[in-house]
Order: C-alpha cells, then structure tokens, then sequence
C-alpha cells in the first residue's frame, strides 16, 4: 500500500468520522430538555430563534412574573423622561400591603412616598405587589388604567397570546401570559432596559424602609416560574 494511498484513507476516515459527529451533534442540538413544566421556551437572544419549546403559545396564570411587564412600562418611562428616579411615589391605602405576610411586599408605610427608582427596586428585588401598585396608580391613576397600558405594550411586544388585569400577578379571571410571550418580553427587557437592567442582578433592597422577607410570593397553586 503506498504512502499516498494511505493518506488517503486517512482522510476519508476523518471526513466520515467529522461528518457522523456533526449528525450526532446536530440531532442532540434539537432534542428539547425533558422537563415537568406545563410550557417553556428557550431563545436564542441575539436572533430571537426558538431553540425548543413545550407548549409556547398556552396561555397560563404568570402570577409574579406579571411584574416583568410593570417593570419594563417604568424602565421605558424613565427612559423618555416621563418619569424621573427622584419622582416620590405615594403608598395609597389600596396600594399597601396592611402588613400581611402572604404576599410579597415593599413595605412602605401607608400614605409615605419613596422614589421611583427606590419603588422600582422594590418591584425587581423584592417583587413587592405594594411597589406595583403604587406605580400602576402613579402612571396611569388606577391599577386597572395601567392594566390598559400593559396590554398596549404587550401587542407593541408581539405578545399574543398574553392579557394583563393587574400590576402584581394576584390571581384574577382573564389574566394570562404565555411562555413565548414571557420570553419575547425577557428579550425586550435585556435590550432595551439600558442601565436598568442591572438591578435585575441585585440581591438585596438598599432602602431606609421598614421591610419584611417572604419566601415565597402569594399565588394560585401553580408550577414554578422562571425567566
């Protein structure tokens, strides 16, 4: 057998060994995760390509993630000068958490202002459903007019399969997001939240006000939720 025959050979055996390999890789690439969730979606951010998915386009309760949509409404606002983070936010008598433990919460003493960047914190770190309440009632005068403007931003979104009735996730008929339309919120989020997206990564609420932790946030019974 000569040299170059051999060589030859060679080659052949690792074009068809790279070839198999990228078949195998290929095939393992699309295979989507085995998961107990209802739905899920995993997306490329740079492309906003779905790479796997289970049940996209249900709609399901998003019960504290709801609060990605109040959060980014605020972002946006700040953004284009419609708010200012030294803006003080009042604690109305709807808006406050009466002390309760069932539910995530700021807490910020009724009738008392913080500023919106502060209630913005609250909102992201502490998912206080005080916080988003304060600042649907701030922006829009109700919780419900504000719902109205979640629901504009949503359909800007492309989120179609989403309806927003509050500001917090707290049960109620109607309201509902699905996991593709969490994701494309997610993505909105990363790119265009600017320097407010950082607070997404803080672990704790660096404000002079009187707070209690809970573990978790009140909801219907529902799987886990994450983003």
């Amino acid at each position: 057998m000569t040299v170059k025959r051999v060589k030859n050979q060679l080659v052949q055996l690792v074009v068809g060994v790279s070839i198999s390999m990228s078949a195998v890789m290929a095939n393992a690439a699309i295979q989507p995760p085995e998961m107990d969730n209802t739905a899920y979606v995993l997306m490329d951010y740079n492309t906003g390509e779905i790479l796997a998915q289970k049940n996209a386009n249900e709609s399901l309760p998003p019960a504290s993630l709801t609060k990605m949509m109040t959060s980014y409404i605020i972002e946006q606002r700040l953004a284009s000068g419609d708010l200012k983070e030294d803006d003080q936010v009042l604690m109305s008598q709807n808006a406050w958490c009466r002390g309760s433990s069932s539910q995530s919460c700021m807490y910020v003493p009724v009738n008392k202002t913080a500023s919106v960047i502060d209630m913005l914190r609250g909102i992201i770190i502490q998912s206080g459903n005080d916080a988003s309440k304060a600042m649907a009632e701030h922006i829009a005068g109700s919780e419900a007019s504000f719902a109205i403007l979640m629901n504009e931003q949503a359909q800007k979104l492309g989120m179609e399969n989403s309806h927003f009735v509050n500001s917090t996730g707290m049960p109620a008929e109607g309201h509902e997001a699905s996991a593709l339309d969490l994701a494309k919120l997610a993505r909105a989020i990363v790119k265009n939240s600017g320097d407010y997206y950082s607070i997404y990564s803080e672990k704790s609420l660096p404000i002079m006000v009187s707070l209690r932790a809970t573990a978790t946030p009140y909801s219907q019974p529902i799987l886990p939720l994450m983003v």
